[in-house]
């Protein structure tokens, strides 16, 4: 909803570069990254942009998601594509349901790490 119209814009271009990336991972992984971020940096909130750029960083390991899982989330243009879409028709309610969906598709694989271990 905080998005400008420039941001959305720009969101869905980015959806169209990811989708004329070629078929490399490492590519494709690039241009997804960017793709969410202008989302991120479209929602004005800062503590969102902090928490993307610490996983970017490396604190949740991509290696540690199964390669079928994470290329099935990042190959999923379409999706992308009605998110960007939903973003710019300012349809809050159903960017949340499909960021979050996209964004869980992996998450059953990633390792679960236990509090207080080591103590």
């Amino acid at each position: 909803l905080r998005c400008s119209a420039r941001a959305a814009a720009e969101i869905a271009a980015a959806v169209e570069a990811h989708a004329q990336a070629g078929p490399d991972l490492t590519e494709l992984d690039g241009t997804y990254i960017a793709w969410w971020r202008l989302i991120v940096e479209g929602s004005g909130n800062i503590a969102y942009l902090l928490a993307f750029n610490s996983l970017v960083d490396g604190l949740i390991p991509v290696a540690d998601v199964p390669a079928d899982l994470g290329a099935g989330e990042i190959l999923d243009v379409e999706a992308h594509r009605r998110l960007a879409g939903h973003i710019q028709a300012r349809e809050a309610g159903a960017a949340e349901r499909l960021a979050r969906e996209l964004l869980t598709r992996s998450v059953p694989a990633a390792p679960r790490t236990r509090r207080g271990a080591g103590r």
